[in-house]
């Protein structure tokens, strides 16, 4: 493995020339409804193509005094993660959104206290 970057948990997403949707709405996989949207693109052989996108999260804009643009979470499969987007601009003027992901905090769990010792009066054989 080459050593440079950690990407993991993020990315960068760049405008969409090209790319156009052409349909969104709810279908019916095996019982269970997803949202999907039919995005028409041009590959780079010049075929014409229609991919299939399934929601698997959504963003709310952000309030003005946070450092990210907007927030919401995604559901990859094996748990959900927060995302935070933030608008950018590369160094050849191009717009884009820089992307970052997390697992929610984990709250920690507390061991019960056990608030009596149980009475062991008249336990004469204890099996151990």
């Amino acid at each position: 493995m080459t050593e440079g970057y950690d990407n993991t948990n993020s990315g960068l997403l760049f405008p969409a020339n090209g790319s156009q949707v052409v349909r969104q709405g709810k279908i019916d996989i095996e019982g269970e409804e997803h949202n999907v949207i039919i995005v028409k693109c041009t590959t780079a052989k010049g075929n014409t193509v229609f991919e299939i996108h399934k929601q698997v999260g959504v963003m709310f804009e952000a309030d003005a005094d946070k450092d990210f643009d907007s927030q919401g979470s995604i559901d990859i499969g094996d748990g959900k993660m927060n995302v935070w987007a933030r608008k950018k601009t590369s160094n050849n003027g191009t717009p884009m959104t820089a992307i970052s992901m997390a697992r929610p905090k984990q709250e920690t769990q507390s061991i019960p206290v056990v608030a009596d010792t149980p009475d062991l009066d008249g336990v004469d054989d204890i099996p151990f």
